[in-house]
């Protein structure tokens, strides 16, 4: 015999080569091309149907409840330390909402408008 190896012949297209020593990776996937086409290719039609259905579903209002308690001076007694009446309305405001809508980076999410009519106490 010469010092050649010989690759095996199974009907199940093995990588492997007679003597066990070494793998014939290039044979295999180009034995097995036609199935790893037909697999990427039904993995991305999988992956762009589950894209289309997850954009064509509405999506869901969400809602979040905090408690929040005022601690300045003169909450308990209804106003701002300045003695101006204080409302809880007021933590609401849209000039007290912006910058935190900004600071946040809601912009790309939620339209000012859009949240500050939604924000309720």
């Amino acid at each position: 015999m010469s010092q050649d190896t010989f690759r095996s012949e199974s009907s199940e297209g093995d990588a492997f080569v007679d003597d066990g020593s070494s793998v014939d990776i290039v044979g295999f996937l180009q034995r097995h091309r036609r199935r790893f086409f037909m697999a990427t290719l039904v993995v991305g039609l999988l992956t762009l149907s589950a894209v289309g259905i997850s954009r064509a579903i509405p999506p869901v209002a969400r809602t979040a409840y905090m408690e929040i308690t005022p601690t300045f001076l003169g909450a308990r007694e209804g106003r701002y330390p300045n003695r101006a009446p204080f409302s809880p309305q007021d933590i609401v405001a849209t000039s007290v909402v912006e910058p935190v809508w900004r600071a946040q980076g809601l912009e790309g999410v939620v339209s000012l408008p859009d949240l500050c009519r939604n924000l309720q106490i």
